[in-house]
Formats: structure tokens, C-alpha cells, sequence
């Protein structure tokens, strides 16, 4: 509000409603009598929409410690509201994706812990079945067929390879 839009009116003459004048008197009056600050946040409907104001009335003494005016402060902090909200929603959506970034780490940790599991425990039984094979090979005696076993035994060492491969991996 313009100086000459102000000085020398009633608060309904400077713009405000009926109520909101009332409460401005009310609030300058308690001011008055208690000789202590108020301070609050108001909402005001204007031509460019709502605006959010920060309301401060102070007591004013005279030298000899009297009150004799009141200092009455409106600060639009309208973008900064707008701007606290945009924190907020940033806020609740970076932590909605670090929540969803752990899920999936947990996902995927889950999936590889069943990959290992599955290609191990294949591998294992594999290498159970030919170690089975390489024994009874074995009890042949004298109709031991050795390159049988040799080729049986590179196998399950190329699997054992194979295998630890995977688990690096």
C-alpha cells in the first residue's frame, strides 16, 4: 500500500474487509493495553490472487517510558511460503526415491543371491554325479578305463572353473 493510499484512512478506506479491519483493531488495541508485540501470519484474497502476509505490531515508548504509538509491519512473504512448500515437496520426493533406490538394491540383492544359489547348487550336483561316476570307475580294477576318467576328471575341473568364475562375477 502506497503511503498517500494509507495515511489519514480508516483500514476499510486503505482496502481492508470489514473483518479484517476488525481484528487489526483489535490486535492494535490489546497492544495498547498489554504493551507487548504481536506478531502473526495472515492470508489476504487480492487482485493477483491470494497473498500470505507477516504481521508485527510493536509497542513504542517515549523517553520517559510511556507507550505512545504502535509500529504496525506487513511483509508479503508470499513467494517465500511458495518457496518453503517447494522444499518440503523436494524433500518428501528425494526421500521417496532414496526409499525406492534402497528397494531395489534389496531387489537386486535378492535376485543375485538366487542366481549364485541356483548356478552353484547345479554345479555342486553336477560335480557330485561325476565324482560318483570317477569312483565307481574306480572299483573297476583291472577294467579301469583311465582316459574315460581323465576326460571325466577335466571336466569337473573345467566345471569348478566355470563355477568360481560365476561367483566372481
Amino acid at each position: 500500500i502506497k503511503p498517500e493510499d494509507f495515511v489519514g484512512k480508516t483500514l476499510v478506506e486503505s482496502g481492508f474487509s470489514e473483518k479484517q479491519a476488525a481484528f487489526r483493531e483489535e490486535v492494535i488495541r490489546k497492544v495498547f493495553k498489554t504493551q507487548m508485540p504481536f506478531e502473526t501470519e495472515v492470508e489476504l484474497e487480492k487482485q493477483e490472487g491470494t497473498r500470505v502476509y507477516e504481521w508485527r505490531v510493536y509497542p513504542e515508548f517515549d523517553d520517559q517510558g510511556r507507550m505512545h504509538t504502535v509500529l504496525s509491519i506487513d511483509r508479503d512473504i508470499t513467494e517465500r511460503r511458495r518457496a518453503e512448500q517447494e522444499l518440503k515437496q523436494s524433500r518428501e520426493q528425494l526421500r521417496a526415491l532414496s526409499s525406492h533406490l534402497q528397494w531395489v538394491r534389496e531387489e537386486e540383492r535378492t535376485r543375485i543371491a538366487r542366481e549364485v544359489h541356483d548356478v552353484l547348487g547345479q554345479a555342486l550336483t553336477a560335480l557330485k554325479i561325476d565324482l560318483y561316476a570317477v569312483q565307481r570307475g574306480l572299483t573297476l580294477g583291472p577294467d579301469l578305463d583311465a582316459d574315460k576318467l581323465s576326460e571325466k576328471m577335466k571336466s569337473m575341473s573345467s566345471l569348478i572353473d566355470s563355477t568360481i568364475q560365476t561367483v566372481r562375477r
